[in-house]
């Protein structure tokens, strides 16, 4: 009985090892790496004599890039970063075909979940870039509309903007911006609905310089409206670059 159970016992050790020997482990899985941090650049050019801008963002855009011959009024869909400090510069394309730099390579910070806009203005022979960091997403969480003023118009002085129920007595309301040449407001959060935007010099709301008449702003929209030189046939001082930086898509609105 002894030699017997040694017998068994040794047989089962043995079909164990066979068994372990052949049997296929689990399929390792690959732990997916985890996302890296990002950071969101737009372009906007605001300066309505210049040719079209190419914008570099640590090196020479790749080919087929929205960065590259981006025209007035034009904004770019927006680049994905890494989070890092990224020289910046703006070359000018001339119609001969070369290209000359603009804006010197400057360092720009480019923080995670932001989205860095950068607006070239000035005129042409003179052009800056101005900087502005706002956080993203977008639109705002609460469903309603964003919208920011910025001043790019040359030889302008310092602006009130209002953006009011249609038809609003200016003298009674108060200006959501007031800001001078190469300066934005705050990020507004309006209720989507009907409003009207109209500009006037500071602290005289009874001139206005430019009405945009009645726009619909719709939840979700995240709208940089850029107070252009006008370049048309008409007597007002500025028209209204609107760019929607979610999209990229953008339109000059005219005085009404």
């Amino acid at each position: 009985m002894k030699n017997l159970i040694t017998v068994v016992c040794a047989t089962a050790i043995i079909a164990l090892a066979g068994c372990s020997s052949s049997s296929t482990p689990p399929p390792r899985e690959d732990t997916p790496s985890p996302p890296q941090p990002s950071a969101q650049i737009q372009v906007v050019h605001a300066v309505a004599d210049a040719p079209s801008i190419t914008v570099n963002v640590g090196g020479p855009p790749p080919a087929g890039s929205d960065l590259i011959g981006l025209v007035f009024a034009g904004v770019s869909n927006g680049s994905f970063l890494p989070v890092d400090a990224v020289d910046v510069s703006v070359d000018a394309n001339l119609p001969d075909g070369t290209a000359v730099e603009v804006v010197a390579a400057t360092p720009v910070d480019f923080v995670v979940d932001t989205r860095t806009i950068i607006v070239a203005t000035g005129a042409v022979g003179a052009i800056e870039a101005v900087v502005l960091v706002q956080d993203v997403p977008g639109a705002a969480s609460t469903g309603n509309a964003r919208l920011r003023f910025m001043h790019a118009a040359v030889g302008v002085g310092t602006v009130d903007v209002y953006a009011t129920a249609p038809d609003a007595d200016l003298a009674a309301s108060a200006p959501v911006a007031t800001i001078a040449f190469q300066e934005a407001g705050d990020v507004l959060d309006l209720a989507p609905g009907d409003y009207q935007v109209r500009v006037t010099p500071t602290g005289d709301p009874a001139t206005v310089i430019f009405d945009a008449g009645t726009a619909t702003l719709i939840g979700g929209e995240d709208i940089l409206a850029v107070a252009v030189n006008n370049t048309t046939a008409s007597t007002q001082p500025i028209t209204l670059l609107v760019a929607d930086t979610t999209t990229g898509d953008s339109d000059v609105v005219q005085d009404v």
